[in-house]
C-alpha cells in the first residue's frame, strides 16, 4: 500500500491589490506561506518575494519561470500558476 500526501493550498489577494499570499501545507507539515509583490505585464503577471526572486507568470499560457515549474512543465501547475489562475477565476486580476 502506497501513502499519498495530501497539499492543502490557499491564496489570498492583499486588500489593495498590489500583493498575494499562498498558503501551503503537505500532510502534517508546517504551514509554508510565501508573499509577493503584483506587477501586470504584457504577457500576465510579475510576483516578486521579499528576498528578490522574481517569476513572470501568463496563466493563459501556463507558464511560469520558477525553478519546479521549470523542472516538472506540462506535468504540473505550479503555486504561482495556480494562484494566479484562481484570482482570475474569482474576478480579482485580470486575465492576459
Amino acid at each position: 500500500m502506497i501513502a499519498t500526501t495530501t497539499k492543502t493550498r490557499t491564496v489570498r489577494l492583499a486588500a489593495d491589490g498590489k500583493a498575494l499570499v499562498i498558503h501551503q501545507q503537505t500532510g502534517r507539515q508546517a504551514i509554508q506561506v510565501d508573499a509577493y509583490f503584483l506587477a501586470r505585464t504584457a504577457e500576465g503577471w510579475s510576483l516578486s518575494k521579499h528576498d528578490g526572486a522574481r517569476y513572470e507568470v501568463n496563466a493563459t499560457a501556463g507558464t511560469c519561470q520558477c525553478r519546479g515549474h521549470q523542472q516538472h512543465g506540462h506535468k504540473t501547475v505550479c503555486k504561482h500558476i495556480a494562484a494566479v489562475r484562481k484570482l482570475i477565476d474569482l474576478g480579482k486580476l485580470a486575465a492576459a
